[in-house]
């Protein structure tokens, strides 16, 4: 029997303990963790997941615009189909575009509202205004706007501006001249360019005041000389949508 009172037997034992005590700390840690890296790991196999599509739909967005920049439309329109098939939102409103002016493929405009709306229902604040613009193409202003609001809810200049216009030519709602004016500054002050022009051509006639028509004028000038330049560098810039 060990005498646990022999002080020659107590170093042996004491002694033994240091070499395990670090393997067995390991080893609970781990056991401790288990769970933890058993929950982190779908997360980051998710998030593999998510940038390997992202990759693939930049690669796939980048053959579009080749193919579209060739003229060669059918073969855009095939690859932006298959990424708003796919529910990339901005491939979305390209497609429903290039279906509403018969791009690579006879023109449909009920295609078309097909897919701007599928891409506003994702939240696409740029669908929303295509599909109010399609709308209105067909003198259906009362719908119109209310795709125009749902936009400009979201910040997207051109909606604010054509709720401008629709409130001062009494498109689809009652004419007002203030709500108007609040819409075109809203757009304007998000950089649109028709919303400035419109506004300075409202300061010219002299309807916010007399006061005005010189800065009208000065404002008029302006837009003019800035729209040229944006015009030569992005005709694709949504501050000349309108």
């Amino acid at each position: 029997m060990t005498d646990w009172h022999n002080q020659n037997a107590l170093p042996r034992k004491i002694s033994s303990a240091p070499r395990h005590s670090a393997t067995w700390t390991f080893i609970l840690h781990c056991h401790r963790l288990r769970p933890q890296l058993q929950f982190a790991s779908p997360s980051m196999r998710i998030q593999r997941m998510n940038s390997a599509r992202e990759q693939e739909q930049n690669e796939l967005l980048h053959e579009a615009v080749r193919f579209y920049a060739k003229e060669e439309y059918s073969q855009a329109l095939r690859i932006y189909r298959q990424l708003a098939d796919s529910g990339h939102s901005e491939s979305q409103v390209f497609l429903g575009w290039m279906l509403a002016e018969g791009m690579g493929v006879e023109a449909s405009h009920e295609d078309a509202a097909k897919w701007f709306r599928r891409a506003a229902l994702l939240g696409s604040a740029k669908g929303a205004f295509y599909m109010g613009r399609l709308l209105a193409r067909e003198a259906k202003y009362a719908d119109a706007v209310l795709w125009y609001q749902r936009s400009a809810a979201d910040g997207y200049p051109p909606s604010q501006f054509r709720l401008g216009v629709s409130y001062l030519m009494g498109e689809g709602v009652q004419k007002d001249f203030s709500l108007a004016c609040r819409h075109l500054e809203a757009a304007k002050a998000n950089g649109h360019l028709f919303a400035r022009r419109e506004l300075a051509i409202l300061d010219i006639r002299g309807e916010r005041g007399v006061a005005r028509r010189f800065l009208g004028i000065i404002e008029f000038l302006l837009v003019l000389l800035y729209g040229i330049g944006v015009a030569f560098s992005n005709s694709y810039s949504d501050d000349l949508k309108g």
